[in-house]
């Protein structure tokens, strides 16, 4: 089988940033693009496979940083203080020399009802801050789609599943697993189907 690279935003568990109250700039600038935050790289890997989203997120990251640096949203440092305060004493020092000129503003961090109040303000709701507003539901196609993709990944990935074979019980087996794991009802012929056809959207193929 070949290699296959699959998106990092498959079938991302929100639920583990609802007990975070504050976030990183820098792994804000990765959650408000639907991705799971990447460690902070600081020499480039060459060839670098994340490189597209690491690009995306730092352009929320800077938006952040922008923001807060004119007074629209409310950063803290490390140490819970007041985060523009920390920043401008940098600065000074930079200009006169006592200090370098580096200084990290991604690693402010932000309540998570300011990060809110921000996104809304943007017209967004991203889902780690507004989970409610994510739910699936078993009739929406974004969510029929993301059965497909995961199914196909279960069974071919898991189980070496061969869509064609008409013998395999892999399909019925795969619908308990939904049943019991997902709460959703799904015959193994619906199954068998969605197999073959979410096989040729991931173009997977088998050698």
């Amino acid at each position: 089988m070949k290699e296959q690279k699959l998106g990092r935003r498959f079938f991302m568990d929100w639920s583990v940033y609802d007990l975070a109250d504050k976030f990183t700039l820098h792994d804000a600038g990765f959650l408000l693009c639907g991705l799971d935050p990447l460690p902070r790289i600081y020499k480039q890997q060459n060839p670098d496979p994340f490189l597209q989203d690491s690009q995306k997120a730092k352009i929320l990251t800077d938006a952040l940083i922008d923001d807060a640096k004119q007074g629209r949203l409310k950063v803290q440092n490390s140490e819970g203080g007041d985060g523009i305060k920390d920043w401008k004493m940098s600065v000074e020092s930079s200009r006169e020399g006592r200090f370098g000129s580096l200084y990290d503003c991604s690693s402010w961090r932000v309540h998570r009802d300011d990060l809110k109040a921000w996104a809304v303000s943007k017209g967004k709701k991203p889902a780690f801050l507004f989970p409610d507003d994510h739910k699936p539901r078993e009739d929406s196609p974004i969510q029929t789609a993301n059965l497909k993709k995961a199914l196909v990944c279960m069974a071919i990935d898991g189980y070496g599943y061969k869509p064609e074979d008409q013998r395999s019980s892999i399909p019925g087996e795969l619908s308990k697993i939904f049943l019991e794991k997902f709460g959703f009802e799904i015959s193994e012929r619906t199954i068998r189907d969605w197999l073959k056809e979410g096989r040729s959207l991931l173009n997977l193929t088998n050698t």
